[in-house]
């Protein structure tokens, strides 16, 4: 979406566009701030110096002296980004020691589960097999027991 601008000056001792120079333009699309210009200015006439003295440099001194100065909470622009990165690193090396703890607790959690409900296979096929020939076993007794069984009623008879 572009759009029209006009910057006026009406007073002399102000600074207007920067520059203490009226102007006017055009700009738009998604990156307006890129094509932001205004008509007839050169670099030439961009203020590098108050409008006390046009020719200084006190503008761009300025400018350099915001590097140095406390404008974040006290701390330079510099200091409060590397503040901001350290936090963001702590902060990422604690959740990701959590990470390591939790996994490490799940995985212990999920052993001590395994060790109370698991089955071993061969030991139950072991079991299945003691108690298939007990069984098989006492069945030949029964039959034992019911041969002589039959065998003193014969005689009684």
């Amino acid at each position: 979406m572009a759009f029209d601008y006009t910057f006026t000056d009406n007073d002399p001792a102000a600074t207007g566009f920067a520059s203490g120079l009226a102007g006017s333009g055009s700009a738009g699309g998604a990156t307006a701030a890129n094509t932001l210009r205004l008509a007839g200015l050169s670099p030439s006439k961009i203020a590098a110096g108050a409008p006390g003295s046009p020719g200084g440099n006190e503008n761009a001194l300025a400018l350099a002296a915001l590097a140095s100065t406390g404008l974040v909470n006290g701390v330079t622009h510099t200091e409060a980004f590397a503040a901001l990165v350290s936090d963001v690193g702590r902060a990422s090396a604690g959740a990701s020691s959590q990470l390591d703890t939790q996994n490490q607790i799940l995985a212990t959690a999920q052993a001590l589960r395994d060790s109370f409900s698991g089955v071993d296979i061969n030991e139950e096929a072991i079991r299945l097999l003691e108690f298939q020939q007990a069984f098989q076993a006492t069945m030949r007794v029964i039959q034992v027991l019911d041969s002589l069984t039959n065998e003193i009623l014969g005689l009684v008879r």
